[in-house]
C-alpha cells in the first residue's frame, strides 16, 4: 500500500475546500435522519464521497459524511489508503474515456439530494460560451494526463456534445465514457460542491446550485477547474488528504490559492498509473532518449508543464519509481566517444498527509518525508542490455546519486533506475545524463576591422568555445608567435595594412575566423605650400595649401587661429594694412596634424609726395632743376602746364638752355602699382633781359644784346623764330624795362 501519499482511496470521492462563501448551505431537502439506504437511494455499485465548500456547518458535514460512510460499508473498504484504480497493474499506464451526459438525463440522488435531471449544459452555457467551458473541462483531463501515465479520450455521440444518454449507472462503451459528467442541484449554493465515484465507475456530479461559483473567470476559471480536477482525482482513485502545512488538491475543502495537482497528487497519480514515460520496466521497452551530445545534457523528469495559471508546486517531476519493485530503463546513443556522467536527484519534501475521518473532520499526526521514500541506484549497460558498465548506489536515501567518469565509445547504451527494498510508495526523481568529448571549437566572437594611425597599437581578438589553440595569419600566412586569442601590433606601420584572421583549434579540428582588415593611416602630407602675397589695399588675397590624406584645415595669422578659416584656401576679400602678417595652415586628420610653411601678406598703398618741386627764374640759355620727393613711388612723370614732358620720368627734371618757351608751371605725377599722387605746380620764369646771365639786369645786358643784334647774330633771336629783327628788339626792350 502507498502509505501517506493521498489518504483514503477506497471510499467514494468528494469535492475539496474553497474560499468561505458567506452563508452556509442548509441541509438537503427531506432531511438526513432516515437510514442511509433511503437517503442514498438507487446508486451505483461503487463507493462515493461528497465534498463541501469551506465554511459549511460542521454538523451538516458530519451528518452527510456519516450517511455516506454507512453507504460505503457495503464495499467492505478501508477509507484512507491507496487501493482502487482503473483496471490494470499498479503503476502501469491506463487509457480512460469520458463524456458529458445530455441535459434531462435522470441523475439519482447520491448525497441525500433528490433524483433530478442533469442541467449541465443549460447551466454552464449561461456562464461561458460552450467551447470555453468544455475547454476548461478538457484542460482538467489534460493536466492529470501530462503528469502521469493516464490518457483520456472524450466520447461524443450522434454529432452532439454529449454521449448516448444511457442511464447514469450505465458502464462506459463506444457511445459513452468510463467517466460520465452531469450536474443537478445537490444542496444549493455552497455546502456540497460536487461528488464523484471511485473506479471502476468514476461518474461525477456537480452541484448546479453553485453555478455562480463555477462561473468565476478569475485565474482562468480556477474555482471551477480546481473543483473539477479534485473530483477527477476521486474518479481515478484518490481519497481526501488533510495537511496542516501544505496545500494539496485533494484536501476536503476547496482552495483556489493554487492551480491543480500539487506534490502529493503528483506522487499519488504516478503511484497508481506510472509516470509519463509509460511502461519501461525492461531493456526491450526502454524509453529512447536519443543521441547524447557532448556538452548538451539530457534531462528526464523536467521540465514539468505549467498549469493553466500560477506555477507548479515545488519538488515535482514527471518521472518516478512507483514503488520499490519498479525498474525504469532508458536508452541513448552516442556518435563520438564521451566521458559519461549520470546524476539521479530524488525530489521530495516533508509535509502532513493525514486521512479524513468518517465524520468529515481531519485526522492529525501523520507526516511524510517524500524525499527519502526510496534509496535509488543507477546502472549503466552496454548495447546488449546485460553487460554492466558502471553503477552508483552509495548515496543515502534522499541524497543525489552520481555515476561519473565512465568512458563510452560510439554505440547504444542503457541506464536502469531501481531502488533497494523499501516501501510501496512513489519516489519522484530527476535523471540527468551528460557527456564530454571531442567537440570542434566554435567561434563566438569574430575579429573586427581596425583603422589605426602609424605609430599606434592595433589588437585583433577572437572568442571561441572548446578552443585549445590559436594561430593568427596575415594575408593567410602564419604570423610567428601569434598564438593567443588576441594579436597585438604595438606600433603599426604602413606595411601592416593587410587582412588578418585566426585559425582556432583543438584536438578534434580547427575553424578559421572571418578576415578582418587593418587600415593604416598617416598624418596628412602637404604637397603644395601657400605663397607670399603682395596686394594693394582693397584687393583680394588668397592663400592655398594642397595635401593628401587631409580631413581638416585651420588657417592661422601670426600663429593664431582664424575663425571659420577651415578649408584648403583662405581668402581675404578686401585687404587692408591690418591684414599684413604671416599666414600658415594646420592640416589635420585622425592621425594628427602638420603645419604648412608660413606665407607673408604685404599690403601696398598709392605713393605719397612728401616734398613738392620748387620753381625759380632762369636766364635765357641757362639751366634749372626741378625735383620731387615721394614715398612708395615707382614711377614719375613731369609735366609743363599739364602736359607730359617726354622722357621726364625721374624724381628730378632739369631745363637746359632755357628759352622763353620753357617758362611755365611744372608738376610731377608720381605712380606705383596701387595708385598716383600729383605734386604742387612750380613756376619757372625765363628772364630774357639777363642777356649775359650774370644775374643782374643792367646796361651790360643791353650792350651785349645790341652788339649781337647789330651783327644779325642769331644769339639775338629773343623770340626764337629764327630771325633777328625788330620783333626780337621789342621783346628784349620789354623784358629789360620789366627788369627781367
Amino acid at each position: 500500500m502507498l502509505k501517506n501519499v493521498v489518504r483514503g482511496l477506497t471510499v467514494a470521492a468528494a469535492l475539496l475546500a474553497a474560499p468561505v462563501f458567506g452563508q452556509v448551505a442548509s441541509q438537503p431537502a427531506g432531511g438526513v435522519d432516515g437510514n442511509a439506504g433511503d437517503i442514498l437511494g438507487e446508486q451505483e455499485n461503487a463507493p462515493l464521497i461528497v465534498c463541501f465548500a469551506e465554511g459549511t456547518d460542521e454538523k451538516y458535514v458530519a451528518q452527510v459524511s456519516a450517511y455516506v460512510a454507512a453507504f460505503n460499508e457495503q464495499f467492505d473498504m478501508q477509507r484512507y489508503q491507496l487501493g482502487t484504480r482503473w483496471s490494470g497493474s499498479q503503476g502501469t499506464p491506463r487509457a480512460v474515456t469520458w463524456s458529458f451526459v445530455p441535459d434531462g438525463l435522470s441523475i439519482p440522488g447520491s448525497a441525500g439530494e433528490a433524483t433530478s435531471p442533469s442541467d449541465l449544459f443549460a447551466k454552464m452555457d449561461t456562464k461561458f460560451t460552450r467551447a470555453t467551458w468544455i475547454g476548461h473541462v478538457q484542460s482538467c483531463f489534460d493536466r492529470w494526463q501530462e503528469i502521469s501515465g493516464l490518457s483520456f479520450t472524450r466520447i461524443t455521440f450522434g454529432g452532439n456534445d454529449w454521449d448516448d444518454g444511457a442511464s447514469f449507472t450505465s458502464s462506459g462503451n463506444a457511445s459513452r465514457g468510463d467517466i460520465r459528467i452531469g450536474m443537478h442541484n445537490i444542496d444549493g449554493a455552497n455546502g456540497i460542491l460536487a461528488y464523484a465515484f471511485y473506479p471502476s465507475n468514476g461518474n461525477m456530479v456537480l452541484d448546479s446550485g453553485d453555478i455562480n461559483n463555477f462561473g468565476s473567470t478569475t485565474n482562468v476559471a480556477r474555482f471551477f477547474r480546481n473543483t473539477f480536477m479534485h473530483e477527477l482525482g476521486h474518479a481515478i482513485g484518490f481519497d481526501h488528504v488533510c495537511s496542516n502545512n501544505s496545500n494539496q488538491l485533494m484536501e476536503p475543502f476547496l482552495s483556489t490559492s493554487f492551480d491543480g495537482p500539487r506534490h502529493d497528487e503528483f506522487r499519488a497519480v504516478q503511484r497508481h498509473y506510472g509516470d509519463t514515460s509509460g511502461t519501461i520496466g525492461t531493456a526491450a521497452t526502454a524509453r529512447n532518449l536519443g543521441n547524447l551530445i557532448s556538452g548538451t545534457p539530457i534531462n528526464v523528469g523536467t521540465p514539468v508543464p505549467n498549469p493553466d495559471s500560477g506555477t507548479n508546486d515545488t519538488q515535482v517531476t514527471i518521472s518516478s519509481l512507483d514503488d520499490d519493485g519498479e525498474l525504469d530503463w532508458y536508452k541513448f546513443t552516442t556518435t563520438s566517444p564521451l566521458t559519461f556522467t549520470a546524476t539521479l536527484t530524488p525530489y521530495g519534501k516533508t509535509y502532513d498527509d493525514n486521512s479524513q475521518a468518517a465524520s468529515g473532520s481531519c485526522n492529525t499526526g501523520t507526516s511524510t518525508n517524500s524525499l527519502t521514500i526510496l534509496n535509488m541506484r543507477i546502472d549503466v549497460y552496454a548495447a546488449d542490455g546485460t553487460t554492466l558498465l558502471g553503477s552508483a548506489s552509495s548515496a543515502a536515501a534522499g541524497a543525489v546519486e552520481t555515476l561519473s567518469g565512465l568512458s563510452l565509445g560510439v554505440g547504444t547504451f542503457y541506464v536502469k533506475i531501481s531502488a533497494a527494498a523499501g516501501t510501496s510508495q512513489s519516489q519522484l526523481y530527476l535523471l540527468t545524463l551528460s557527456g564530454t568529448g571531442c567537440t570542434a571549437p566554435t567561434i563566438t566572437g569574430q575579429p573586427s576591422n581596425l583603422t589605426r594611425c602609424v605609430g599606434t597599437s592595433a589588437t585583433f581578438t577572437v572568442t571561441a568555445t572548446n578552443a585549445t589553440g590559436y594561430q593568427w595569419r596575415k594575408n593567410t600566412v602564419n604570423i610567428g608567435g601569434a598564438n593567443s586569442s588576441s594579436y597585438t601590433i604595438a606600433s603599426v606601420v604602413a606595411g601592416d595594412a593587410a587582412s588578418y584572421d585566426c585559425v582556432v583549434s583543438n584536438s578534434c579540428s580547427n575553424v578559421t575566423s572571418n578576415a578582418a582588415t587593418l587600415t593604416v593611416n598617416s598624418t596628412a602630407n602637404i604637397t603644395g605650400q601657400p605663397s607670399n602675397q603682395t596686394k594693394c589695399s582693397g584687393q583680394s588675397a588668397s592663400f592655398s595649401v594642397t595635401a593628401t590624406g587631409a580631413t581638416g584645415y585651420q588657417w592661422r595669422k601670426n600663429t593664431i587661429n582664424i575663425g571659420g578659416a577651415t578649408s584648403s584656401t583662405y581668402t581675404i576679400a578686401s585687404v587692408t594694412t591690418g591684414d599684413v602678417g604671416s599666414y600658415d595652415c594646420v592640416v589635420s586628420n585622425s592621425c594628427g596634424n602638420v603645419t604648412s610653411n608660413a606665407a607673408t601678406l604685404a599690403v601696398d598703398v598709392g605713393p605719397t609726395i612728401t616734398v613738392d618741386p620748387t620753381g625759380g627764374s632762369v636766364c635765357r640759355g641757362g639751366s634749372i632743376m626741378l625735383s620731387v620727393t615721394a614715398t612708395g613711388a615707382s614711377g614719375y612723370q613731369w609735366r609743363q602746364n599739364g602736359s607730359d614732358i617726354g622722357g621726364a620720368t625721374s624724381s628730378s627734371y632739369t631745363i637746359i638752355n632755357a628759352q622763353l618757351a620753357d617758362a611755365g608751371n611744372y608738376d610731377c605725377v608720381v605712380t606705383n602699382g596701387c595708385g598716383t599722387d600729383m605734386s604742387a605746380a612750380a613756376a619757372v620764369v625765363v628772364c630774357a633781359a639777363d642777356f649775359n646771365c650774370d644775374g643782374f639786369v643792367n646796361g651790360d645786358d643791353y650792350d651785349a644784346f645790341a652788339e649781337l643784334f647789330e651783327s644779325g647774330d642769331l644769339g639775338a633771336d629773343i623770340n626764337g623764330d629764327g630771325f633777328v629783327n625788330g620783333d626780337d628788339y621789342d621783346a628784349f626792350s620789354e623784358a629789360f624795362d620789366a627788369g627781367c
